[in-house]
């Protein structure tokens, strides 16, 4: 026979576990692939990146890029 702690535990266990299922098709997230890049500071030096923005949730999303710290108002964006 199974104790009551155990009951407890088990359906605890059960229950995390169908929330989890359940709600993982509620969860979108966006993700940026490389996750980071080091660029030495160069004055006066052009530098073009490539990154991919992930969409987990299929759906139409806006992206805003931005600069911030110490040298933001040294670095531009274009649009393509």
């Amino acid at each position: 026979m199974i104790n009551m702690k155990k009951a407890n535990k088990l359906k605890k266990a059960f229950l995390f576990l169908a929330f989890f299922l359940l709600s993982t098709s509620l969860i979108s997230a966006l993700g940026v692939s490389p996750a980071s890049k080091t660029i030495d500071f160069q004055p006066n030096t052009n530098v073009e990146l490539e990154f991919n923005i992930i969409n987990s949730g299929k759906g139409n999303f806006e992206v805003n890029l931005g600069a911030s710290g110490d040298i933001a108002d040294m670095i531009f964006f274009e649009k393509y």
